[in-house]
């Protein structure tokens, strides 16, 4: 599975979350940023790109 590239000060893993129905990870890093891999396919999405110091970014979901 190729990796999206980390543009990250601090890249390291501060939660993963593992979906019961499909072959995903969800990857939250210490430098912000929200990663999707797909085991079954191979792919890997970047949901959030943060920045590490002195900026505060959210993530709200639709509600449909």
């Amino acid at each position: 599975m190729k990796m999206p590239e980390l543009m990250s000060m601090n890249p390291g893993a501060t939660s993963v979350c593992a979906s019961k129905t499909e072959d995903t990870l969800l990857v939250a890093t210490r430098g912000g940023e929200i990663f999707e891999f797909n085991q079954a396919t191979g792919k890997a999405a970047v949901y959030l790109r943060g920045h590490f110091d002195l900026e505060l970014w959210g993530l709200a979901t639709h509600p449909t």
